[in-house]
């Protein structure tokens, strides 16, 4: 990656940090999990926010975003999923997410039952089930920003990190993409539907 490369990746992670932290902040008395879920995706920014803008990260520095950007895949999209499923009062799928992403963290970390192969599939598994459950809620909700922020998450996850796509890094439209989600997501966490075509029990 070139000097140019690495600033641009630095600005796109940094506009990420701003909406992500922005977003928690605003959502913080109202939705705890879903705050803490964007305060997550905020602190792995701007920790990206560093890394690209020095020429010659130390080793440490880049461990450390790794393994935050691990966890926030996990527990990141899993609180924000839960916050969101708490918004509607439905406990039962808020548990699940959390509980899903928390013993995923457990297996890997505190155990070595789980093989490379296994633990990416399931990283992979439980964030785009959090994407996919919300989308899915979002419909049955008619919250249409709540349908929007889950398809650009989707959207995000396809473009991916690396490589380039239209002579732009993959990495900055992955950042950028999830920018925007986060504020729509701000919108879907407070807007109120007319419509509702689905009641918890």
């Amino acid at each position: 990656m070139s000097n140019m490369q690495q600033m641009s990746s630095a600005v796109s992670d940094f506009v990420l940090a701003l909406t992500s932290f922005g977003t928690a902040i605003s959502l913080l008395r109202q939705n705890i999990f879903a705050s803490a879920g964007f305060a997550l995706m905020g602190a792995v920014a701007s920790c990206g926010t560093y890394r690209f803008s020095r020429a010659s990260p130390s080793p440490g520095v880049l461990q450390l975003h790794q393994a935050m950007a691990w966890v926030t895949t996990i527990l990141g999209t899993s609180l924000v999923a839960s916050g969101f499923h708490r918004r509607y009062d439905n406990s039962v799928m808020s548990a699940v997410h959390m509980g899903s992403a928390l013993a995923l963290i457990c297996l890997s970390k505190v155990t070595d039952v789980l093989s490379m192969q296994t633990e990416e599939f399931l990283v992979s598994a439980v964030s785009s089930a959090a994407v996919v459950s919300i989308g899915v809620f979002s419909i049955l909700h008619t919250n249409p920003f709540g349908i929007l922020a889950a398809v650009l998450y989707g959207i995000a996850a396809a473009v991916g990190t690396t490589g380039e796509l239209a002579s732009i890094l993959r990495v900055d439209w992955f950042h950028y993409l999830l920018a925007f989600a986060n504020v729509v997501f701000l919108r879907a966490f407070t807007y109120a539907s007319p419509h509702v075509y689905y009641k918890d029990n």
